[in-house]
């Protein structure tokens, strides 16, 4: 039999959450025990808290409101929350780059 053959195949326990944020950091849509933070001032930083780590896990955000229209052009970007592994840190900005406060979807896989 051939090492190929033989190696042992890893299970992969695989996790993913999607959330919809307001403008304001209100929570529209997301899983049981998840929330949301506006710091608020309108510069544009959220906080979006999960029910488990997801330190290592991939983010992935885009502008959009919670109704069928079609959200204000911008930039977003994510990162880990700073000393809480549960927590993904957000931060739009409009075309300019100026931060401001938007609506936003942001999906996470494990």
């Amino acid at each position: 039999m051939s090492a190929a053959a033989t190696a042992a195949v890893a299970t992969v326990i695989t996790k993913t959450y999607s959330v919809i944020v307001n403008t304001d950091g209100t929570l529209a849509v997301g899983p049981a025990g998840a929330s949301s933070n506006n710091f608020g001032g309108n510069y544009g930083y959220f906080e979006v808290i999960f029910p488990s780590d997801v330190s290592k896990c991939v983010y992935t955000a885009t502008l959009g409101d919670p109704s069928p229209t079609f959200p204000a052009l911008g930039f977003i970007s994510v990162t880990l929350r700073s000393g809480n592994p549960n927590g993904v840190f957000v931060r739009t900005a409009d075309t300019t780059g100026t931060a401001n406060d938007h609506a936003f979807h942001l999906h996470v896989q494990c």
